[in-house]
């Protein structure tokens, strides 16, 4: 069977940024975080174009590991950003040492020995990267499920998307 090129439009998935630093900022309210500078006028065309979007998105961490996979269908790409990086949820586990962060005396590491433990930690505090794609909508979902099962140990996003067959 002979390949068709005009199948797929050269145009189904655009990158909007890539491996993009986050900087993590307390919203007004203290209770939620901003994902990007909120002051930069240059920021503010990046939101722009992602409140026009829908897409998929790739969180990073300071190594550049994908730690989570989202989609946007519903939803602009901006929307969908914000709510993954504060959501309560998709708790991932990493080694950890608990220092105490109040009070006015210290101990040092060889005065107060701590145990290195597994602690949980979520997206907001782990995320250092952003990359994201537009992609027309039909491709939204099995671009998402795609990228699930090319890291299913890597990333945090636990809902499994299941890949759909267009048969037209």
């Amino acid at each position: 069977m002979a390949r068709n090129p005009s199948r797929i439009s050269p145009h189904a998935i655009r990158p909007i940024i890539e491996f993009y630093p986050l900087t993590r900022t307390a919203t007004s309210q203290g209770v939620k975080w901003h994902i990007l500078d909120q002051k930069s006028p240059r920021m503010k065309l990046v939101r722009d174009e992602l409140k026009a979007a829908h897409g998929i998105y790739v969180f990073y961490n300071s190594q550049c590991r994908a730690i989570y996979v989202g989609k946007a269908n519903s939803l602009s790409l901006w929307g969908e950003l914000k709510n993954a990086f504060n959501r309560k949820r998709e708790a991932q586990i990493v080694w950890k040492v608990k220092h105490p962060l109040t009070g006015k005396s210290f101990n040092p590491a060889y005065k107060k020995k701590r145990r290195i433990k597994k602690r949980q930690v979520y997206l907001h505090e782990i995320a250092s990267f952003l990359s994201v794609y537009e992609v027309g909508d039909r491709l939204i979902s099995n671009l998402e499920a795609l990228l699930l099962r090319t890291f299913p140990n890597e990333l945090s996003n636990a809902k499994m998307e299941s890949i759909s067959y267009d048969k037209t």
